[in-house]
């Protein structure tokens, strides 16, 4: 799914895509654990920190946002309200989730460099997840995309799950997938349909909304 974005370097372009794969594995996660009926707590989440801005090194991408100035906050809205109630240079005070313990975090703000007397601290937030379960991710190479985020919450959730799910059968599949487990369409379907063959698979889940894109394909696969 990577597409290379023209007046992008291609470095740029490598950590897009690094970027989406992390995300097509946290989505995942939560798309399993859900599936199986495990508690998942929604949560704002520090998405990322401007470098050499106040929050740099303080604040950490991943970061659970639980109150800020001793105020709950359930929702992103919440915590940029509550960042925007200060006078610029005021210390903005976060309780945070980071590695399953809570830390204490003082950051001074600054003036917005868009509007001024608005109070910043370098950051983007996005809506996160805390749940129990520890589950890592070791891929053995570089990829890259969302599109492999079914097949991460198929193998999540066989391994929560009693009993194998797959059983042996050779299964193959893409497609993006939400927290909620909704299932998106991705690009390149018919290339990977071909890989999958190549690879021995004797099954390919296809995301509903590919299907369009499968005339004149011919596969001996399920």
């Amino acid at each position: 799914d990577a597409v290379y974005a023209p007046g992008k370097s291609a470095e740029e372009v490598e950590n897009e895509d690094a970027d989406m794969m992390e995300t097509a594995q946290d989505d995942a996660v939560v798309a399993a654990l859900r599936a199986d009926g495990r508690p998942v707590t929604e949560m704002p989440a520090i998405y990322s920190v401007t470098v050499g801005g106040p929050a740099h090194k303080l604040l950490i991408p991943g970061d659970l946002v639980v109150s800020v100035d001793g105020i709950p906050t359930p929702d992103t809205e919440a915590v940029a309200k509550q960042i925007r109630s200060h006078n610029v240079g005021e210390k903005v005070r976060f309780v945070v989730i980071r590695n399953k313990a809570q830390a204490e975090v003082a950051v001074t703000s600054v003036e917005s460099n868009v509007q001024s007397d608005v109070p910043v601290v370098g950051i983007t937030l996005a809506t996160g997840y805390r749940y129990d379960p520890d589950i890592s991710f070791d891929l053995g190479q570089q990829i890259g995309g969302p599109s492999a985020g079914l097949v991460f919450a198929l193998a999540i959730y066989d391994k929560i799950t009693n009993g194998p799910l797959l059983a042996g059968r050779h299964l193959a599949g893409t497609g993006k997938i939400t927290p909620n487990g909704d299932v998106q369409g991705i690009g390149g379907i018919q290339e990977k349909i071909a890989a999958a063959e190549k690879a021995g698979a004797k099954a390919f889940f296809v995301p509903a909304a590919n299907c369009r894109d499968l005339a004149g394909v011919r596969t001996n696969m399920a």
